[in-house]
């Protein structure tokens, strides 16, 4: 019998005095689970069978759920997904704080399809079927399981799954290619090719002109970009403030838009920044709450701990003529340095 979720969206039972973590399973359904981790302390397990299903279970829409190890909620509607998320971090809050009740305010939320806008695209190839196997990680291990097509995706990326699928073939280097990541960076798709050899002029060629659309980077090396066209755009964003955003490809954005515009939006309501106040941002990325919060406070100092966030950072504050901004690196897990911000 399953009695309630953590924080990650296990469900939690127990066996024989054990705690026992179990994945796609619902507070108050009875399961059938098979034990996939025994430590002396506690249990992990999967699903096998729903014996007595939750009043909000719900069959999954996407064809590769179970098998995909990239969504974990398609059991739930939407709402109740996020419902279950609210509750699980609301009883780890409440533990940890030693309080009773928490102010919860109403969900920021956007459609549960089509929104991702940033995704990491696996790829694998069995040298003795000489085939290509293009999706994501597979659900509970490390294997590339193949998915045609991401109910997720935004619609700019969504074309990469079946374009990998029928183009890698043709390549001459095709198994130097580990992975690619796609952004859709306000309707414009990029898409970062991970490759462990060269790849061939004739493979860029042909990987471009089954999307044209695109714009093809190279990552021969980690955080090391070669555009595969002249003149290529730098990924960026806009909030609804007027500030426009630019990003490396593998830097952290949020990746659902209109909840990151939502988000913002909240931030500086709630905050009311005024001309007089100074506001620390930790964790400032390249500067998504920082700069917005920099439109109306006195100034805004920024923390990261990834050096190239940080310079992306200044580089967001100069191209939208803010001069009150300071953004600086801080590894926030360790004690605070003795520094002009602290």
């Amino acid at each position: 019998l399953i009695e309630r979720w953590d924080q990650e969206a296990q469900s939690i039972a127990y066996h024989q005095g054990k705690i026992c973590f179990i994945d796609g399973g619902l507070p108050g359904e009875r399961v059938r689970v098979r034990v996939t981790e025994h430590k002396a302390q506690y249990l992990k397990a999967q699903v096998v069978k729903v014996l007595t299903p939750a009043p909000e279970r719900i069959a999954p829409a996407c064809r590769f759920f179970g098998s995909c190890g990239g969504c974990q909620l398609h059991y739930v509607g939407a709402e109740q997904a996020r419902q279950l998320k609210q509750q699980a971090l609301d009883q780890q809050l409440q533990h940890q704080l030693k309080v009773k009740a928490l102010p919860w305010q109403p969900t920021i939320a956007d459609q549960a399809t089509a929104y991702r806008r940033k995704a990491r695209i696996g790829v694998w190839f069995e040298k003795k079927t000489k085939q290509f196997t293009v999706g994501f990680r597979r659900a509970g291990g490390k294997e590339i399981t193949a998915v045609a097509d991401c109910m997720v995706l935004s619609p700019v990326i969504a074309p990469v799954l079946p374009i990998l699928t029928q183009t890698l073939p043709q390549l001459q280097q095709g198994d130097a290619i580990t992975h690619v990541e796609v952004l859709d960076a306000d309707g414009q798709a990029f898409v970062v090719v991970r490759h462990i050899r060269p790849l061939s002029a004739a493979d860029r060629e042909l990987l471009q002109q089954a999307w044209p659309d695109a714009h093809w980077i190279g990552e021969a090396e980690p955080d090391v970009f070669q555009p595969w066209s002249a003149q290529q755009p730098q990924p960026s964003y806009s909030l609804n403030s007027g500030l426009k955003l630019t990003f490396q490809p593998t830097d952290f954005i949020q990746v659902n838009s209109a909840v990151n515009q939502a988000m913002v939006a909240q931030a500086v309501a709630w905050l009311a920044p005024q001309p007089h106040e100074n506001i620390l941002d930790l964790y400032c990325g390249i500067g998504n709450f920082s700069l917005a919060l920099a439109q109306t406070a006195a100034q805004v100092v920024g923390l990261e701990g990834v050096q190239t966030m940080v310079d992306t950072a200044r580089q967001n504050a100069v191209q939208n003529g803010l001069t009150n901004l300071y953004f600086a690196q801080a590894d926030l897990h360790l004690a605070w340095p003795k520094a002009d911000w602290n």
